[in-house]
């Protein structure tokens, strides 16, 4: 009867291990430990080697009506603007059930399922030139576009070169933090659209990308790319030291949006915004029309752009392919960015 009785508890014991194994951690071999997981990870975040403009169009129907009055180009609501949407990214790896787990930089969100349906979630979201995301400015007279400079050494993933699978102790990491089946830099970025009221596993993506890591953006695929005459952003770029550096990756650079995730190093003077009645910066006005006449019909079927009565339909740049060589990501055949020092 005793070896009978141990028996049967050696089974339970067995049985209550295996569950234990099986509800918890569905998953073998090593777990990474978060230093290793960040040492991993940061050989696939990069600086930009000089400043680049991103692009963002939004629709001021409905919103407060600044946005469709006489706005000056250097108005503070632009940063303000970009600032507010630019931190809702990581706002939203923010425990909403359990405050006292969050750091102090956690805000209560006024709007917790904001954007939450975009494909990455809440925050900012920019194309690579002017053209490409006009739609969302909703059209003519409401149409609000927001020009950024991003700085020299802004870090960023970028999702287009680099899809890595995981290792398995990588991803058995994730799995501990309570994050199924996260095996690529895709899942990370994805978390707020994917498994938003997973605290735990919010909280440790959370530590390794902003903590630890300090990215303040990541691109992703939006296929868009300018093809004109001096500029190709859809071609690949020459063997060279920077190309080796990434992994001989020579692009296309041309085939990206950003997601910012921090704007701490994006200050009032890196902003513009236009609308179809501001009253000044007639310099950047006039390449702005030029870019909308020279791509017009290649992006879309028509002639699409900000009208300003004070830009005179043959008042245009001559150099407006040399501005887009110079100021948007692709355009010239040139590495924009290179590994984190």
């Amino acid at each position: 009867m005793t070896k009978l009785i141990l028996f049967a508890s050696l089974l339970l014991n067995f049985s209550v291990a295996f569950a234990r194994t099986d509800s918890t951690n569905q998953f073998q071999g090593r777990v990474a430990s978060e230093a290793e997981v960040v040492q991993y990870l940061s050989k696939y975040v990069y600086e930009l080697k000089r400043p680049y403009m991103v692009f963002h169009w939004f629709d001021a129907t409905n919103r407060n009506a600044l946005w469709k009055s006489p706005i000056s180009a250097y108005d503070y609501a632009g940063y303000n603007y970009v600032r507010n949407q630019g931190s809702r990214f990581f706002q939203s790896y923010c425990s909403t059930q359990n405050s006292s787990l969050n750091p102090d930089d956690c805000s209560p969100a006024s709007t917790p399922n904001y954007g939450m349906n975009n494909m990455y979630g809440p925050g900012f979201y920019a194309a690579q030139n002017p053209m490409e995301t006009y739609s969302f400015g909703g059209g003519p007279g409401n149409a609000v576009l927001i020009q950024i400079q991003l700085p020299k050494g802004f870090k960023t993933l970028d999702l287009v070169k680099d899809t890595p699978l995981f290792p398995s102790e990588i991803s058995n990491y994730f799995q501990n933090e309570q994050c199924p089946y996260f095996s690529s830099l895709s899942a990370l970025v994805q978390l707020p659209s994917g498994y938003g009221d997973r605290d735990q596993c919010k909280l440790a993506v959370r530590r390794v990308l902003k903590d630890k890591l300090n990215i303040e953006g990541f691109f992703y695929d939006y296929g868009n790319f300018l093809s004109i005459s001096g500029c190709n952003s859809d071609a690949l770029v020459p063997p060279s030291s920077e190309t080796a550096a990434i992994g001989n990756y020579r692009g296309p650079f041309g085939q990206r949006a950003l997601v910012l995730t921090s704007t701490g190093r994006i200050s009032p003077s890196n902003v513009r915004i236009f609308n179809s009645q501001t009253p000044d910066a007639k310099t950047d006005r006039i390449t702005l029309d030029a870019i909308f006449k020279l791509m017009s019909g290649r992006i879309y079927s028509g002639y699409l752009r900000l009208t300003w009565s004070d830009v005179p339909s043959n008042d245009t740049n001559p150099n407006v392919v040399d501005w887009l060589k110079e100021n948007v990501m692709g355009c010239k055949a040139e590495v924009p960015y290179g590994p984190t020092r």
